[in-house]
């Protein structure tokens, strides 16, 4: 009976992710615009307060720039609440603080409230595959139609997250490997259904100490912007900084 309970398993693994892979790949396709790319790195520093086993308060800070020339693109800090009903699911709920560079050198301020859930759909040893469902509140600086300079007031945007990750963690849990697809979609008062970007990561993360880590991983981003689909390669570095009060 084990056996057919693994193979059930396999297979409903296998699914989720024949699933993802085509939503991932047909997302391009989707539009009839020519692609652009750049390539940036980002620096963040990840801090976890665990206050208990159920509950957390969390804090990033993250500088992502342009490799040529280095220039900053965003900054973008997260501050949220953590708690974790049962071993299988974490709740979240917190503000993020986004300062955008655009390419005509202004800077747009982003107010954003979240709410996320993030369930385990599969553990096997060290291996484990988890899906995250977040919505977010977006409150845009209003800026000028040629976006050269900021005006009065704010608009506001929906935004909702699908990120879907697996992860290894090695057997003197030193090591863990980790592969994740996020695709978002942005709701207004133009369109209820608008692909934002999507997220390809692959990040590998070595265990310095026992309250530090760092991360180094490689991220693809292609999103929409004026009807064109523009490619970002991202090199991530992130510095975790975990504390058990």
């Amino acid at each position: 009976m084990w056996m057919w309970r693994e193979l059930l398993c396999l297979k409903k693994i296998f699914n989720l992710r024949l699933i993802l892979a085509v939503g991932v790949f047909m997302t391009p396709f989707c539009f009839s615009a020519f692609a652009q790319s750049t390539n940036l790195y980002w620096v963040r520093y990840y801090n976890q307060l665990n206050f208990n086993a159920k509950w957390s308060w969390q804090n990033e800070i993250d500088e992502r720039r342009s490799i040529q020339p280095d220039l900053q693109r965003q900054l973008i800090a997260h501050s949220y609440a953590n708690f974790k009903p049962n071993t299988k699911m974490d709740l979240a709920t917190g503000i993020t603080g986004s300062w955008v560079t655009n390419s005509s050198n202004l800077t747009i301020p982003e107010l954003r409230f979240f709410q996320s859930i993030t369930s385990k759909v599969a553990t096997m040893g060290k291996n484990e595959i988890n899906f995250r469902f977040r919505l977010e509140e977006r409150f845009f600086h209003n800026t000028d139609s040629d976006k050269k300079y900021l005006t009065d007031g704010y608009h506001f945007k929906f935004r909702t997250r699908y990120r879907i990750q697996f992860q290894r963690v090695s057997n003197n849990k030193n090591w863990t490997v980790r592969l994740a697809d996020e695709i978002m979609y942005h709701t207004d008062h133009t369109d209820a259904w608008k692909f934002d970007q999507n997220r390809i990561y692959l990040g590998v993360e070595r265990k310095l100490t026992r309250l530090l880590g760092l991360e180094v991983g490689y991220m693809l981003l292609h999103s929409l912007s004026n009807d064109q689909i523009v490619y970002s390669n991202n090199l991530r570095t992130t510095l975790y900084h975990r504390i058990s009060l």
